[in-house]
């Protein structure tokens, strides 16, 4: 069983508009905590035992964590860490995902005019989490390259969707030295940014437009100026 991140690691991410589901469920394990040493009947304990089971068994999903962990060997086959000098810029789409870190990435966006940065959330379903195909048609008919950064592996979900131009990216969270999705996607947003001031909702938003390698906006939906 994966252990929840400790209290000051959840401390870091509680503002990020991703993670109120995740925390209002570890909020709620920890008051079950100190509700259930104080209980005596046998009936309780085993509906606490069921609560906190469940509870263990959401934070352990791809979403909280990157779900690396989880893939089998074979599916791992599929992600490709990059190595530091290696070209995967212009790379079509092969079904295969690259993991990178954000520097890796801002040399791509150095040699092109315009860019998007989508981070595509397999399982989300809000007004911001468009489909693959929409995003991608969106860019090509305003002229920027498209790059997906999936923020988890969920491979079912990628599947399905995974028919963009180029490779589907990921954040490499061995780089980033974490396996807690919000943590490493904080650090990546933050380093493809270059450190510049954003206000928390810019910083969360899923949509992040370059001219070269200098961000120009973020944007919650693609579809407004």
């Amino acid at each position: 069983m994966v252990k929840s991140p400790p209290i000051a690691n959840l401390q870091n991410v509680t503002g990020h508009p991703r993670m109120k589901t995740y925390m209002t469920l570890i909020f709620h394990r920890r008051i079950w905590l100190k509700f259930a040493f104080g209980l005596k009947s046998k009936k309780c304990f085993v509906i606490f035992s069921i609560f906190s089971f469940s509870n263990c068994f959401i934070t352990n999903t791809p979403g909280f964590y990157s779900g690396y962990s989880k893939l089998t060997e074979e599916q791992k086959k599929s992600i490709i860490f990059v190595e530091e000098n290696t070209s995967f810029c212009d790379l079509k789409n092969d079904q295969r995902i690259y993991s990178i870190s954000a520097n890796q990435l801002l040399k791509c966006l150095k040699r092109n005019q315009t860019s998007i940065i989508y981070f595509w959330s397999p399982n989300c379903h809000a007004k911001s989490c468009i489909s693959l195909v929409a995003a991608q048609k969106y860019c090509d008919n305003n002229n920027y390259t498209l790059y997906i950064i999936t923020e988890y592996y969920d491979l079912e979900k990628i599947k399905i969707q995974n028919n963009v131009s180029l490779s589907m990216l990921a954040v490499n969270h061995e780089y980033y030295k974490t396996d807690y999705c919000n943590k490493y996607v904080d650090l990546f947003t933050k380093e493809i940014v270059k450190n510049k001031k954003l206000t928390k909702p810019e910083l969360h938003n899923r949509f992040f437009v370059f001219k070269a390698d200098s961000l120009v906006k973020t944007k919650a939906i693609l579809f407004t100026e």
